[in-house]
């Protein structure tokens, strides 16, 4: 049987063909839809300039400001919940709700016969690591000598090793019971431990809430206290789903009461079911005395046309096709569709990049006719033939 001739026209039809595609591709960029006045007048085509989206700002362009509720809150990596280390009683609490703590402020005193036991182990376990020690270099004598077999010197390392590892793994059991290192390395003898165990702040703030009061049984884990830093605080502001579409990172938010403004960091994907309301997210920053954690607050969100560049036309003057956003702008003969990446939308007005320019005609109605003349369904009537 013969064989295919892999060297025939077939490379010559792809070629034609990607020749052809590429013919089709630089057609489309440059089309342009060729209507007298007569026809624009009938389709009732009308043309709006293209602005540059900071001077339109100023203008009624929709951007007016967006009078949102929601309340305060504390910023996660703000907040710190204070646990129960270990199960006990507490003894006393060292502060109050309202009070502002230092880092390493003693917060409450804890009796527990759990830490009084780590302890206990940790005394063992410091011993044992002695004796292991003091035979691992009783033998690497004893080796040395020619004594004792090498066997034996690698048994007595192994131990060795042991005996310490479960000294750092004791020392890092008290450590996280709340136990300083000093304290740690002041635990020699059996003498030398306490149940007492005091349990600190780790970092500087205001106690929000105490959970537990004197005399109260806890398990470790238990919430103790939450203590958050007040120097900046977020926002959460209920806005409609048309309303989050006007508002973007950076939008400043001004809140009743503080003299500095918030500023736009995310918006909630989210829609809730209940209440049909999106999460908008703003940052307060030097908030001190300004707000309070979950206090209810009605803000005034500014939309503003971000990014340098843009361009505002009108929201209606947009039509999508294969994917994409286009407008149809005036040209010498017709109108040139252009390819438009929209990048905000606001009350009629949309914010784009692209091929485009502040003042460009551009058209706001009619865009049926305009859409169908580009895709060769036919041009429209001259002004006057209509029936």
């Amino acid at each position: 049987m013969p064989r295919p001739n892999t060297t025939g026209p077939m490379p010559r039809i792809s070629s034609f063909l990607l020749l052809l595609a590429a013919c089709a591709v630089s057609q489309a960029a440059e089309t342009l839809i060729r209507l007298t006045p007569g026809q624009l007048k009938t389709a009732r085509v009308t043309f709006v300039a293209a602005q540059n989206a900071n001077e339109s700002q100023s203008g009624s362009s929709g951007v007016s400001a967006l009078r949102l509720a929601g309340r305060a809150v504390v910023p996660n990596a703000a907040l710190d919940v204070v646990l129960a280390p270990v199960t006990g009683r507490i003894e006393s609490p060292l502060v109050n709700p309202g009070e502002a703590v230092k880092a390493g402020q003693a917060l409450a005193r804890l009796y527990s016969a759990e830490v009084l036991a780590m302890q206990r182990d940790l005394v063992s376990a410091r011993a044992a690591a002695d004796v292991a020690r003091s035979r691992a270099e009783r033998d690497e004598a004893l080796f040395a000598e020619g004594i004792i077999a090498r066997n034996r010197l690698i048994e007595s390392r192994a131990a060795r090793d042991d005996a310490e590892a479960q000294l750092r793994e004791h020392q890092q059991l008290l450590r996280l019971a709340g136990l300083t290192d000093a304290a740690i390395s002041r635990i020699r003898t059996a003498a030398d431990i306490s149940p007492l165990l005091t349990v600190s702040a780790r970092r500087a703030g205001t106690v929000l809430q105490q959970a537990t009061g004197p005399g109260q049984a806890v398990a470790a884990g238990d919430p103790l206290f939450q203590i958050a830093a007040l120097d900046h605080l977020w926002l959460e502001l209920q806005a409609t789903r048309a309303q989050a579409q006007r508002i973007a990172r950076g939008d400043a938010v001004q809140v009743t009461g503080c003299e500095n403004p918030a500023t736009v960091i995310a918006t909630s994907l989210h829609l809730d079911s209940q209440s049909q309301t999106v999460t908008v997210r703003a940052e307060l920053l030097d908030a001190d005395g300004c707000l309070s954690p979950n206090q209810y607050v009605e803000a005034s969100v500014s939309p503003r046309a971000s990014g340098p560049g843009l361009i505002s036309v009108p929201e209606g003057g947009l039509i999508r096709l294969g994917g994409s956003d286009h407008v149809f702008v005036q040209a010498d003969g017709g109108l040139r569709p252009v390819p438009v990446t929209v990048e905000r939308r606001a009350s009629g007005t949309a914010w784009v990049s692209g091929a485009l320019k502040p003042g460009d005609n551009v058209a706001a109605t009619g865009l049926a006719a305009l859409k169908g003349s580009w895709q060769g369904l036919g041009a429209a009537p001259e002004a006057g033939t209509l029936p």
